[in-house]
């Protein structure tokens, strides 16, 4: 029902409901395989949460260059906020000092 439910709520944006679904199922379907092949750290986790996500960018870059010869600067500035995010959220779940910090901002 999770990998549906974006389907049934963006249903006038079939695009971004299939995006979604796609990419929640890559995920799933090679986070633990990744796990098991190149162990912890900060690149696996970082291949097993969001590779899927930087393939799908790809494909899209590569379509757009393509098609139009050009990459929009939006998308350009768009990806590498994006990718830049992935990477201080993967830093900061490996980071030993992640957890207790953050259980204390949360008040438990």
């Amino acid at each position: 029902m999770t990998v549906t439910a974006p389907r049934v709520s963006a249903r006038q944006s079939s695009d971004l409901s299939f995006r979604a679904e796609l990419d929640a199922g890559f995920s799933r379907w090679w986070g633990d395989s990744i796990a098991k092949i190149l162990g912890d750290g900060f690149w696996p986790d970082w291949t097993a949460l969001y590779v899927g996500d930087v393939v799908l960018i790809a494909l899209v870059g590569t379509y757009d260059f393509l098609t139009r010869r050009r990459l929009y600067p939006a998308f350009v500035l768009g990806s590498l906020f994006g990718l830049s995010v992935q990477l201080i959220a993967v830093r900061l779940y490996v980071s030993p000092w992640w957890k207790p910090l953050a259980t204390r901002l949360l008040g438990h």
